[in-house]
């Protein structure tokens, strides 16, 4: 399943929980996800506002490890 979210996207520098590079929390929804990719470097986009397509990857959809947010994978990112 994928879906997309727009927001600022961040690189927390200290969290609760261990997985993922960035962040980003969706200006529609309000929900925070934790981001990896291996496809887009992220660090170009921190701090930008963007549009990031995502896939939840597999046992972090409901972000119940370490009680983070859910983690996506994300094969493409967008400038808004």
């Amino acid at each position: 399943e994928s879906r997309s979210a727009t927001g600022v996207l961040e690189k927390p520098e200290i969290t609760t929980y261990i997985y993922g590079t960035h962040a980003v929390t969706d200006e529609a929804s309000g929900n925070r996800y934790a981001l990896q990719s291996e496809e887009v470097n992220l660090d170009g986009y921190a701090g930008q506002r963007v549009t990031v397509y995502e896939m939840p990857v597999p046992g972090y959809e409901n972000g119940q490890i370490e009680g983070g947010p859910p983690l996506l994978n994300v094969p493409r990112i967008e400038p808004v």
